[in-house]
């Protein structure tokens, strides 16, 4: 499976989401030269909790799965389970440390985690994490700092041996990504790892991998030049869906429907595009969110169905839906824009399996640790 593969795997549950393999090129640094990635070296502190933000939206997540036996038409699920694992997202604003009141950095994570005791000792997990430079609204540099698990289930009857005879003790193996997306090219660099143990938080993860990756050398790496222009603002997968859903939130505030609309984004030295192909309110879905307390009495919910591609003759690499409420956008729908978190989430990453993440009352959600620190990032040079 390819880059942008994997990288759909990450909009949906921990337990499938797979590797990020470089797409070529030489491996940069020494063997035994200790490194530091894009992301603290350029935005330090940035998804530290104890670093004040301007603003922050969080949202948590359960993810329930069932397995599916595929016929002609349709399928019969076989088996499920509930609470099979976790996921969340996060978006931290912060302000530009040299005072000007149109440029934020925005910080981006989501997070996935399966649960081995109620997923039968399946462990898999993941993060991504993506800063982001805008100045008078708009995108002007990402960088990105990711984790995912490399092993998968490969068919049917692994999907149920992992949910029922998987070891929660055993380790696993590890794709690490770290990538700078600018104007006018893009760097990445991929490390694999076997790590073991059991995370709920993305600092978590991150402070486990982090010493063990800044010792070894890259496995992959490779740029993308951005001349002739192949994408028009230097933007990641989550940065792309947040654009998206505010160019759906300005579309229905103008009375314009929700038409369908397609994103370009880099990942992986890579040129993807995110494309919506589908919008329309859901009444019943709002019926269910309003009685959870996740929606207000006058709130629509839309739902918005996703198709990841290749820029390049527009192949199918994987898709999704999502359920969120849309805000009231600023015109132009700028990058620093008010976030839109979902209400719930589903994908289907094999014919064979369903996830489905649905979000946490906020009465269940652990409660955030409070900023005590001010805020110090560096613009990277353009």
């Amino acid at each position: 499976m390819r880059a942008a593969a994997r990288l759909g795997l990450l909009v949906m549950a921990a337990g499938l989401l797979a590797a990020l393999p470089a797409r070529g090129g030489q491996p940069a640094g020494e063997p035994g030269e200790l490194r530091t990635p894009m992301i603290e070296t350029l935005a330090p502190g940035v998804f530290d909790p104890a670093v004040a933000a301007r603003a922050e939206v969080h949202a948590s997540y359960r993810v329930d799965a069932t397995v599916r036996v595929p016929l002609l038409f349709g399928s019969v699920p076989i088996a499920d389970r509930a609470a099979v694992g976790v996921a969340s997202f996060r978006v931290r604003d912060l302000s530009d440390p040299t005072g000007q009141a149109t440029h934020t950095l925005r910080a981006y994570e989501f997070f996935a985690a399966s649960d081995p005791e109620r997923a039968r000792g399946l462990n898999r997990l993941g993060f991504l994490r993506e800063a982001a430079w805008i100045e008078d609204h708009v995108t002007r540099r990402t960088v990105q700092f990711g984790v995912v698990s490399s092993d998968r289930a490969g068919s049917r009857a692994d999907a149920e041996r992992n949910l029922d005879d998987g070891d929660p003790g055993r380790t696993q193996p590890v794709s690490v990504l770290d990538t700078v997306i600018g104007p006018g090219a893009a760097r990445s660099e991929v490390v694999r790892l076997s790590v073991g143990g059991l995370w709920r938080r993305a600092g978590d993860l991150y402070d486990e991998v982090r010493p063990r990756w800044g010792a070894e050398r890259p496995d992959d790496a490779g740029t993308l030049v951005n001349d002739p222009p192949r994408y028009a603002r230097p933007i990641g997968f989550l940065g792309a869906l947040q654009a998206s859903l505010r160019q759906a939130a300005e579309a229905v505030a103008s009375g314009a429907g929700c038409p369908d609309a397609r994103q370009r984004y880099v990942h992986d030295n890579g040129l993807y595009v995110l494309a919506r192909r589908g919008c329309r309110t859901d009444a019943k879905r709002a019926r269910t969110h309003r009685e959870e307390g996740l929606v207000g009495a006058g709130d629509v919910v839309h739902r918005l169905d996703y198709r990841i591609e290749t820029a390049r003759g527009r192949r199918k690499i994987e898709s999704f839906r999502l359920w969120a409420v849309l805000p009231a956008a600023a015109a132009g729908a700028p990058d620093d824009g008010e976030p839109v978190l979902p209400l719930a989430f589903e994908f289907r990453p094999r014919k064979y399996l369903e996830l489905r993440a649905r979000r946490v009352p906020p009465a269940a959600e652990p409660a955030p640790t409070a900023p005590t620190l001010s805020a110090s990032v560096s613009m990277p040079e353009q």
